[in-house]
Parts: structure tokens; sequence; C-alpha cells
């Protein structure tokens, strides 16, 4: 019997297309490449999602170190509300999410965030509060695919892998998931993440 939920946020939860958000908010087609390259495909992002900064206060300076060039349009970005633009809800998801909780299942995060991104979000958004629990990347220092990231979950609220189901966007994560015996789904749509968990029952 299936009893626990974990969903990712980025891409299943929450929007997470930072080009895309960067067009949405009035920046030029360059700016937003550029923007995309200097800061959200640098390693860098990924070293705050695994807790290595604790704030983008702090890791600016060193994107702006490594792409000089892109200065002044790195620190007007984040000069502004910029979790807003790059992180709102699927509202179709949180729908899904919402009615699994009403229906009884316990309802779980595994996320790769950044700690000040994900105090910032789950203080905004209200969904948040309807979580049985939680594992940032960010507080753990481990990153998904990490098998260790997986067994932190299943430890910190004494789950069992096989009456557990987890939903990511990445495919990587997802198998990561599987490795360590719980059922996982490559998140597409709410539709097709239905039928996953039907087809479980």
């Amino acid at each position: 019997m299936i009893r626990n939920i974990v969903f990712d946020l980025g891409g299943v939860l929450i929007t997470y297309n930072p080009e895309a958000a960067l067009l949405m908010a009035g920046y030029s087609k360059e700016e937003a490449d550029r923007l995309n390259h200097a800061v959200f495909l640098d390693p860098l992002w990924r070293e705050l999602d695994r807790g290595t900064y604790r704030s983008m206060k702090e890791a600016l300076p060193l994107f702006v170190k490594a792409h000089p060039q892109d200065q002044a349009l790195i620190q007007n970005f984040f000069s502004k509300d910029w979790m807003k633009i790059l992180f709102q809800p699927i509202e179709e998801s949180v729908v899904f999410m919402k009615k699994l909780k009403q229906e009884g299942y316990r309802i779980y995060f595994l996320t790769n965030y950044a700690a000040d991104t994900y105090q910032e979000t789950s203080s905004r958004l209200p969904f948040f509060r309807m979580v049985d629990g939680t594992v940032v990347s960010a507080d753990v220092k481990l990153l998904k695919p990490d098998p260790r990231i997986y067994q932190t979950l299943l430890e910190r609220y004494h789950l069992s892998p096989e009456e557990t189901v987890f939903f990511d966007d990445s495919e990587i994560n997802v198998q990561a998931a599987i490795a360590c015996g719980i059922h996982a789904c490559t998140f597409h749509s709410v539709s097709d993440a239905e039928e996953f968990l039907n087809q479980l029952q």
C-alpha cells in the first residue's frame, strides 16, 4: 500500500525555467541568455543548492568574479525580487498535491534548493504548510541523485520505501530513487502522475 508521496519542487510544484522567466520579466533574449549562462548554468549555482554557500548574498561576488563582463547585469537582476520572478507555484500540480493530502497520503518534499531561496519560497507559498516533512539539499549538504539524500528522507521520517512514491522531473533523480527501493516516476504532467499512482494501488 502506498502511504507516502514525495515531491521534487522545481519543475514539479514550482516553476524553474530561468531563461523563460527572464524573458517574461522583460529581459531581452540576449540578456536572458547571458544571465542564464553566467548564473544558472554556472557550477556555483549547484553549490548554492549543496549548501556550500548559505545565501545568494554570499555567492554573488563569486558569480561576478567568474563573469566580470556581465557584472552589471548580474547585480541588477539580484537587486530585484528575483525569487518571485523564478519561483511560482504550478497550480495544477499544487491542486494534485492537495488532493492527495485530502485522500490521506502523507506528503513530503525532497529538493535540491539553496537555503535562503527555500526559506523565502516556503514562507511565501501557503501550500508548504501542508507538508509532513522536507529534506532540502542545502540543509543536509547532499544533492540528488546522491543515494544518501534519499536515505536521509527515509530515515528521518521512518518511511518504508515500498510504501513511498517519488515524483521528480529529472530522470537521473528518479532512477536514483528506484535504486533505493522507492517507487518513482519522471514527472511530465499531473495526468501521468495520477496514472502511475493508480497502477500501484
